[in-house]
């Protein structure tokens, strides 16, 4: 029965995330450039590029992916009882979901200290500024 559940559990968040994929791509485009009646692409461009599919990634896969495993880590938590196994399993899913959330939030942090560390705080040359915020401006 465990298998089973988790088998498709699996299988409605890879469907909803296919879903949410195309959508996502279709609505403004990863890289707003290149298309018809668009701005050739430039260097700028590629770091839209990054900044979009870091966003994608931590607002449309990890947050609700931690999401299902706190609601999973609370429905065994719940369904415990005399099972101290059931109990321990809750716990280390919840423990794991709270470290991954954390591990992207802070990789954020990081990848920001270490851009401003090489940067410095004046705009570089042909670079987007703020990083974590790129307005790429066609000439």
């Amino acid at each position: 029965m465990k298998k089973f559940v988790i088998f498709f559990l699996i299988l409605f968040t890879a469907l909803a995330y296919a879903v949410a994929v195309s959508s996502y791509a279709n609505a403004a485009g990863l890289v707003p450039c290149g298309g018809p009646g668009e701005a050739p692409c430039n260097i700028c461009h590629f770091v839209v590029l990054f900044k979009s599919l870091f966003d994608f990634l931590v607002l449309q896969v990890t947050l609700p992916l931690a999401t299902v495993m706190f609601i999973l880590g609370g429905i065994y938590f719940l369904m415990s009882g005399a099972n101290p196994q059931w109990r321990v399993n809750a716990k280390n899913i919840i423990r794991a979901a709270v470290v991954g959330i954390l591990i992207v939030l802070f990789s954020w942090t990081i990848v920001a200290e270490v851009i401003l560390f090489l940067a410095g705080t004046s705009q570089p040359a042909g670079f987007p500024w703020p990083w974590n915020d790129p307005q790429c401006i066609v000439v």
